[in-house]
């Protein structure tokens, strides 16, 4: 998947269950710094009628964004092998017979307060993985184990691991506003993750104050 490409884990198995709590890390650093800090991320201007606020429109001014937007993702299911090891690098019989079946599922939710007369953000977004497959009971303890890194929350019930990220009155950069659209009642904002996400389409945040 072209998201992981810079993480991918070479070697046999037993790299992987010594370095994805280090990968998972930097997974989440890597999608923290494209979604939250700033929106950086490439988007064709057009005036479409997709969602709730009718036709959409490049984010001209800052001040259309100014208040607190909350929102989140479309869920984005891959299975274990393509979101790891998509060229072959490690995968092999014992693999196969441990994670051939589990899939993984990625979301993030959004809460971004926008303060436009500082030109500062706030806010968090936390990021959900979520395993799920045939033999997931028999392999959710490794998983857990290798992904559980400093600030992870697990879910035993869910087999899922998320990770809360958090910045605080954080200066926009002058490229804040590429790849942001605003809807026309001024009430919704989207902005596109399949740069990052095969299929993942739009993430539309609404204001909520």
């Amino acid at each position: 998947m072209v998201f992981l490409d810079n993480y991918k884990i070479c070697g046999s198995l037993e790299d992987y269950t010594q370095q994805k709590e280090k990968k998972m890390k930097k997974l989440g650093v890597f999608v923290m710094s494209v979604c939250l800090l700033g929106f950086g991320l490439a988007l064709v201007s057009c005036d479409s009628d997709n969602g709730d606020g009718g036709s959409w429109e490049d984010v001209s001014s800052i001040n259309q964004l100014s208040g607190r937007w909350t929102g989140n993702s479309n869920p984005v299911t891959m299975s274990f092998k393509d979101a790891f090891d998509p060229d072959d690098e490690w995968w092999d019989s014992e693999a196969e017979a441990m994670f051939g079946n589990i899939n993984l599922t990625i979301y993030m939710n959004f809460d971004i307060t926008i303060n436009a007369s500082a030109e500062t953000q706030s806010g968090t977004m936390v990021q959900i993985f979520r395993f799920h497959g045939g033999n997931i009971n028999t392999v959710w303890p490794i998983l857990k184990e290798d992904f559980a890194g400093d600030g992870a929350s697990i879910n035993d019930l869910t087999h899922s691991v998320s990770y809360t990220n958090t910045i605080n009155n954080e200066p926009l950069d002058e490229d804040f506003l590429v790849g942001v659209e605003i809807s026309e009642d001024g009430r919704e904002i989207r902005f596109s993750l399949d740069d990052m996400f095969d299929n993942a389409g739009y993430v539309i945040l609404r204001k909520q104050s």
